[in-house]
């Protein structure tokens, strides 16, 4: 999908527009701080004001933690800053901004990264269906002062870049339309990205060999499409020998109408984005292979469906036999993605990683249990949630630590087969997933001799469900509607944690 975006660039242009970050303290040394009060400019955070006759923009950085909190998210955010600064000015017709201070407490390459990191994914437009402006720039450019080039080494740069673009494409798979993505196409795009990179390669299996495999996990969902289901997998080699594997699962349900069990009343609308956590691990993969990792090989794994309907549809009351060998009674079509996962978790295992990470936009519950700039983090391991966790908290893209009580395991229990896959309940339907899904990363409860596994382990794992934070209505940092690329630097930073570790 073609983009229009600021480039980052390392000239000085006399003509770009000059941008001072202030916090009251150096707000107040400025000989005309008195005047620019009058103006409503305190420095507050996020205030924008622009001084036309010098060609100068003031961006207040001062951060009022009040009321006491113990929100970790609540406080100074620099993706946020930088996005609010393009969000706050008009910049179709200017060909370049810098970034000419910075206050004190921002002047260290995390967050200033972040801060122009932000300001490039708030300036992307979607432009593949949108009549070509006729004025403007061809290309416009956001730029740094001499004085603070200090504050990015060359792999803070490569890291920004790596970032950007993969950011860049997990956005930019979510916004395409469902008639251009889906699992036909989505192979064309990920080998695209991948198959000249010396560092990856690439594995598709089709519709056929799933059926084979009796996957039906994938299979039942996706059979009613023209385009039938497909599992993609993306392996990164490290440039040392292989110490860690870990391995990122995403749902890839290019389209979901809801099945049988249709979505009424709108919701069907938007449900291009039911693909969000395979682009999440697209983005997290395509920026990892863009550094260097030394002894971490990391493996994506996504099966792309599309939930549809004709005489060949799947339908409630149908019992499943997953690739573990567990089975499923359907008891609701629109309860489909957590169904793929099952397939697509399990082919995880197979990899024997020392971590499996999964993201989908699996439930409407976690939505209302925790509104659209939440996702939700559970998994298996206390340990790998709270460190999973730390990284959200570090990059300040916002996640909600959620308990998976054994209490309610048994509400899934199904009378004529394994499981269901919806409790009788509504409540906690987040968490109920969350459960749901943790019977298929641990081996000891595999029936299928197919696969072959003589050693059986339980696996690691966590689970993100991002159903409102990677696509929502300008709730999310960079003030947009549509896709976010949240969890994208999160993930990407706890892999290259492991990798040193």
């Amino acid at each position: 999908m073609k983009t229009r975006q600021f480039i980052i660039t390392g000239a000085v242009s006399d003509l770009a527009l000059q941008v001072d970050f202030l916090g009251k303290k150096e707000f107040q040394t400025k000989q005309n701080f008195k005047a620019l009060e009058k103006l409503g400019f305190e420095a507050k955070y996020k205030q924008v004001l622009l001084l036309p006759e010098s060609g100068t923009v003031l961006a207040g950085t001062e951060f009022a933690n009040k009321p006491k909190s113990a929100d970790p998210y609540h406080q100074l955010n620099p993706y946020e800053l930088g996005a609010n600064l393009f969000q706050k000015l008009n910049l179709s017709k200017i060909p370049a901004i810098q970034i000419n201070s910075l206050p004190q407490n921002l002047q260290n390459s995390h967050d200033f990264r972040n801060l122009i990191l932000g300001f490039l994914q708030a300036s992307i437009d979607f432009v593949t269906y949108k009549k070509p402006k006729e004025d403007g720039p061809a290309q416009q450019t956001i730029g740094i002062s001499t004085a603070l080039k200090r504050l990015l080494s060359a792999e803070d740069m490569q890291l920004l870049e790596a970032l950007n673009q993969g950011i860049t494409s997990s956005r930019q798979l979510i916004e395409a339309t469902p008639e251009e993505i889906n699992p036909d196409s989505v192979v064309q795009v990920i080998q695209q990205i991948f198959s000249k990179r010396r560092n990856t390669q690439v594995e598709v299996i089709n519709y056929e060999t799933l059926n084979q495999m009796k996957a039906e996990g994938i299979t039942f969902v996706g059979r009613s499409s023209q385009h039938k289901p497909v599992v993609t997998k993306v392996i990164l080699k490290p440039n040392g020998p292989v110490k860690r594997k870990i391995a990122l699962v995403g749902k890839g349900v290019t389209y979901d109408s809801g099945g049988l069990d249709i979505k009424t009343g709108g919701h069907m609308k938007t449900m291009k984005c039911d693909m969000g956590g395979a682009a999440t691990m697209l983005g997290v993969i395509q920026t990892l292979s863009m550094l260097n990792l030394d002894n971490t090989e990391v493996c994506w794994i996504s099966a792309f469906v599309e939930n549809m309907i004709d005489g060949t549809s799947y339908k409630p009351d149908d019992i499943l036999t997953t690739l573990s060998g567990q089975t499923v009674e359907v008891v609701n079509t629109d309860a489909e993605g957590r169904l793929t996962l099952t397939d697509a978790l399990t082919l995880a295992t197979l990899e024997n990683p020392d971590y499996i990470i999964d993201a989908a936009t699996l439930t409407g519950a976690c939505v209302y249990a925790l509104t659209e700039h939440y996702t939700a983090l559970m998994g298996n391991d206390q340990d790998l949630n709270q460190d999973l966790q730390n990284h959200f908290e570090q990059e300040q893209e916002r996640s909600q630590l959620v308990a998976m009580p054994e209490i309610l395991r048994e509400s899934l229990a199904g009378d004529l087969s394994d499981f269901k896959n919806i409790p009788d309940f509504r409540y906690g339907g987040h968490v109920t997933a969350g459960l749901f899904l943790s019977n298929f990363i641990n081996q000891h409860n595999f029936r299928n001799p197919e696969l072959g596994i003589n050693d059986p382990h339980e696996y690691s794992w966590v689970h993100l469900d991002i159903a409102g934070s990677s696509y929502n209505k300008k709730n999310n940092d960079l003030g947009v509607n549509g896709s976010t690329g949240h969890a994208v630097r999160s993930l990407v930073s706890w892999v290259r944690k492991i990798d040193i570790s």
